[in-house]
Parts: structure tokens; C-alpha cells; sequence
């Protein structure tokens, strides 16, 4: 098992642009952001020398509530490549992202930082970063960091944060959009739907996934405004999540459905009714359905 404190260190080595300062951004701090992004590449693809690159020959890194300090280019993209032999594939992204130029050689980036990889969940860090700059190029030179603890449930429902944003699919029968967004300092997912129908009636309603402590499951609630409404509770199998969901009808029937949800690779979602039943009675199942992932102009 990893040293959390020391994976949650380097978790400052991986910042990405993101909010800046309300300020516009001068010629040094538009060039250190263009550094910040090409480490990001690099770190992707991960090549550990364009990893080491980034950084001073004399670098230092400070591991928190310790004594213990990672010197030099060397010895970091050595922590590096300590930290990606443990999990195949890392997702990072930045919040409160700010630069601040201190003089014309010297910039300093602060933000919060989330690493998420399978194996090990999700890690957070509030950083601190002093660019250099030597020569004609940008290079981190010292680096801080505090853990910031993170809870269980947004731990749990990092898992599910490709719900988030705009999904549709459309058919000569009408047309589905659904909205997801984190909620509640990201503890729920709150995902809104409308359904049209080719007569033109329309159908909307909400649901909201959170993780059960009680239970250890993750469920959800759903609402709609026929008055319908229903629970679930969400397992991943492999890529898939399959979820099974106790319904009561407008008119007080209670019903039941298993549904599996796939997520792809070239932005789509893949939905699937595997048992649907109406007061003990099977119903014919429904066609799967793939919805697309709307990306904003």
C-alpha cells in the first residue's frame, strides 16, 4: 500500500490550469500556464524525463508533517516514477487555481489538486508552486503542500463523476436530456431529466445519488412530475454499474427494474433494462438505449 502523506506530496507535482486570478494574465503568467499544461501532457502520457524536465536542477519538494524533503530533478522524477508503478491510469484536476508574479523571474501558483486512480480512490491537496525562471524557461523550484481530508461519500461517488454534465438521446419517438452536477460540496450527484415525446408531452423529473454510510452502498431517489417516484441502489460490475430500483407508480402500483449503465469511451452512455415488473408482473423489455454526451460551443 502506498504512504498516503507521500502520494498526497505529489500530488502538488501535477497541477493544471484552471481558474486563474480575476486579474488579466501578463506575459509571465500566460507562460507559466503554458508550462503547467505541457507537464500535464507529459504526465499523461507518462514520460517521466519530460516529467523531470519541469523542474529545477535544485527543486525541493517538502513532504508535510515530516522532516523529509525530495531534492533535486533526480530524486523527483524518481517519487514519480514510484507513483505511477502503483495504479495504471491517474485522473487530476485543479480548483481555486491562482497565479500571483512576484518579480519578473518568480511566479507563484496556489490551488487545490484532486488525484483519482482506481486502486486508491481519491486524494486532495491544497498546493503551493515557486516557478523560476532560467534561461528562457519557466521550472518549478520549490513546492508545499496540506493534505485536505476527504469524506467517504465524495470519495465513493468519484466514481460516478462522468454523470456529470449534459447527455441526450433523440429517436423518431421523441428526445431524452439529462443534466448532472455535483451538489452539497460535491456529498450528492443531482441529475434533472425531461422526456419529450413525439405527441408532444412531456415528461420531467429529478434524481439524487449519495453514498449510504449505513449501508455502504451507494443509492438514489427519483422524482418525477406524473408523481412517480422511486429508490436504487448502484454496484459496479467491471465498467458497469447495475442498478436496482424499487418504483411506486401514480396510481399506487409498486414496481421493480434492474438497469445497467455503461459508460464509453467515445462519450457516450450506454443504458440497458435487463428485468422490468409491474405488481409481480414482467413487463417486455425495452430496446437499449445510448445516450451522447453534449459538449457546450
Amino acid at each position: 500500500m502506498r504512504n498516503p502523506t507521500f502520494i498526497n506530496c505529489l500530488l502538488l507535482l501535477f497541477a493544471i490550469p484552471g481558474l486563474a486570478s480575476a486579474q488579466a494574465p501578463d506575459r509571465e503568467i500566460a507562460s507559466v500556464s503554458g508550462r503547467v499544461a505541457s507537464y500535464l501532457e507529459a504526465f499523461n502520457r507518462r514520460d517521466l524525463d519530460a516529467c523531470a524536465e519541469h523542474f529545477s536542477e535544485t527543486a525541493e519538494y517538502i513532504v508535510p508533517g515530516s522532516s523529509q524533503r525530495i531534492q533535486g530533478r533526480t530524486a523527483i522524477r524518481e517519487a514519480l516514477e514510484t507513483l505511477l508503478k502503483t495504479d495504471e491510469k491517474f485522473e487530476l484536476s485543479v480548483t481555486e487555481q491562482r497565479f500571483r508574479k512576484v518579480t519578473q523571474d518568480a511566479v507563484l501558483e496556489e490551488g487545490t489538486a484532486t488525484l483519482v486512480s482506481e486502486s486508491h480512490g481519491l486524494e486532495r491537496a491544497q498546493y503551493l508552486v515557486v516557478h523560476v525562471q532560467q534561461g528562457q524557461k519557466w521550472y518549478r523550484d520549490s513546492v508545499h503542500e496540506v493534505a485536505v481530508v476527504t469524506s467517504v461519500a465524495e470519495s465513493k461517488l468519484r466514481e460516478l463523476e462522468w454523470l456529470i454534465g449534459d447527455w441526450t438521446y433523440e429517436n423518431a419517438g421523441g428526445s431524452t436530456e439529462i443534466h448532472g452536477q455535483w451538489i452539497n460540496n460535491q456529498r450528492f450527484i443531482s441529475r434533472s431529466f425531461t422526456v419529450r415525446g413525439g405527441n408532444g408531452n412531456e415528461l420531467n423529473g429529478r434524481q439524487i445519488i449519495g453514498w449510504d454510510p449505513s449501508a455502504g452502498v451507494i443509492r438514489s431517489w427519483s422524482f418525477d412530475s406524473q408523481g412517480a417516484f422511486e429508490q436504487g441502489v448502484w454496484h459496479r460490475v467491471g465498467n458497469r454499474w447495475r442498478v436496482k430500483v424499487r418504483a411506486v407508480l401514480p396510481d399506487g402500483s409498486v414496481g421493480s427494474e434492474q438497469r445497467v449503465l455503461t459508460p464509453e469511451t467515445d462519450g457516450k452512455l450506454t443504458s440497458e433494462v435487463v428485468e422490468q415488473q409491474v405488481q409481480g408482473r414482467l413487463l417486455p423489455l425495452p430496446g437499449k438505449v445510448s445516450l451522447v454526451r453534449r459538449i457546450a460551443k
